[in-house]
Parts: C-alpha cells; structure tokens; sequence
C-alpha cells in the first residue's frame, strides 16, 4: 500500500497493483498546497519509454488548455512509484457515470444534450492543439459534473495511458463499450475517435443501455467494429428527432462522416432554450456534493 505519490501525500492509501485511481492528497514536499485530485495510472512493469514521452506530451499540451475552461486543465504531473500522475483542483464534482446510475431511467434527453455541448466545448479546445489533443479514453468516468450542473471533461494527460488500460480491459470482457471501430480494429487514432466516443456515452445517457454490450467480450468488440447497435427510437422513443440525428452522425462507422466538436457544439445549441438552461443545469448540478 502506498500513502505517497511523488511529491503527494494521498488522504487514503493506495494499493500498488490498482491500473488507475484518484485520490485527494496534498503536496509535502516543502511546496505546500492546498487539497488536489491526484489522477494515478499505473505503470507497466516493462516500462516502454514511447508511451512515457507521449505521457509527458500529453501532460505538458494539457496544461495549456484555457483555465476554468470544461477541459479540465492539469496543475502538475509526473512519474513517481510506478504511476504517472496528474493534478487537479479539487472541485466538488460527480461523474457522468453516477449521476447515470442514480438517476432513475434514462436521463432527460435536455439533460444529455447540455453535457454534450460542454462536452464539444472542452474538445474543440483540445483537437485544435498543434498537435491536437485527443482524449482516446471518453466515457462517462472521464466526465464530471459541477455544482452549477456544468460537464468538464478529466484525462487528456492521462489519455496515452488510459487508451492501453482499455485496450487491455476490453480483452476480459470491460470498457469496450465506449470504443470508436477504429480503437476496436486497433488502427490510428484522431479526433474523431473522441466524438465516436461521446456519441456512444450519450446513446448510454439517453436510453439507459450501452450501444454496443455484447454477452461476451468478443461480441461487444464485433458489435463495435461493426457499428451495430439498436436505432435510439426503437429503445427510447421520446429522445428528438433532432438529438437522435446527432447521435446516429456521432456513431457513424467512418471517421469523415462525424462532425467535428465545434460542428457538434453548434448543432446541440438550438436543443435546449435559454430559458430553460438555468433550471435544467440546477437539476444537473444536485447530484455534485
């Protein structure tokens, strides 16, 4: 068990073995700080020093990301003790995740389209880096929601990392139901890859089931290779028409024929009034602590 990371000292200890976990902890090394969301991965024990330097990449474009932005922008990284680490601010958040497993049902299709515009935002950022960040690793762990109901998106410095751990997940039957057909098929990533990605957490979000979820993990990664899923309507038929064309262009076999995140952005605007935003982000933001 580990109580120290690097430079911090972790509120809760950590087990050696864990592929990935986050945890508060406080900087001691004579540069004191206050509580950070410390984001650990664990190193192969067969280090490969390629995937350390497009960590390090990662990590140093990360932190040029525009601050207080829904791309949540690192403090400080590094490797220590057999884990790359990344610092964030401790904000009070919840992820997509457990607002999905709290909530009863799917969630409201207003709901999912305001995180999928945050979401677009916080892309649109990072793809136009020179070289362009790409997340490789969305899913609604990596998306978290704020007080004020607002998405920020955790995990580009971690996202060289974080793409290997799914690869490896997905062959004992885990994680693959967010990939894009190229991260399946094991051929290069782009940015579109990232909103293949955010179209199958919100086809989740919005129907209460995965697109792709096969019964075993073989199935689910044919099932994602061959962009075979159940139409939204067939599942949850009171998702619009509109958000249900956003989907389908989002989960489109080719990556030339998904919008780009500042396409997506402008196309989900219209789905949610202004009016109407205030209250459904205060709906949003009660599931945060």
């Amino acid at each position: 068990m580990l109580d120290r990371v690097g430079p911090y000292t972790l509120a809760k200890p950590l087990d050696d073995t864990t592929p990935r976990a986050a945890r508060e902890a406080r900087r001691t090394d004579g540069e004191a700080t206050g509580p950070v969301r410390l984001d650990l991965v664990r190193l192969p024990d067969e280090e490969d020093p390629r995937e350390l330097d497009l960590f390090l990449e990662d990590a140093a474009s990360a932190s040029r990301l525009p601050v207080d932005g829904p791309a949540m922008r690192p403090l400080d990284h590094g490797v220590a003790d057999g884990f790359a680490w990344v610092a964030h601010e401790d904000a009070p958040t919840v992820s997509l995740a457990e607002v999905m497993a709290q909530h009863e049902g799917p969630l409201p299709p207003e709901w999912a389209a305001l995180i999928a515009r945050d979401v677009a935002e916080a892309l649109e950022a990072a793809h136009a880096m020179r070289p362009a960040l790409v997340h490789r690793a969305l899913s609604p762990d990596a998306i978290a929601i704020d007080r004020e109901g607002r998405a920020r998106v955790h995990g580009f410095a971690t996202a060289s990392l974080e793409r290997r751990l799914t690869i490896e997940a997905s062959r004992v039957g885990t994680e693959a139901i967010y990939f894009s057909p190229e991260m399946a098929l094991e051929r290069p990533i782009t940015e579109k890859t990232d909103l293949f990605s955010l179209g199958a957490t919100l086809y989740h979000a919005v129907t209460g089931q995965p697109p792709f979820d096969g019964p075993t993990p073989l199935a689910t990664l044919i099932k994602v290779r061959l962009v075979r899923y159940d139409p939204v309507p067939d599942v949850a038929p009171d998702v619009p028409e509109a958000l249900v064309k956003i989907l389908d262009a989002l989960l489109a076999a080719s990556p030339s024929e998904r919008p780009g995140a500042r396409e997506l952005h402008h196309a989900l605007r219209p789905l949610v009034p202004a009016r109407e935003e205030k209250e459904r982000r205060a709906a949003l933001g009660a599931f945060a602590p």
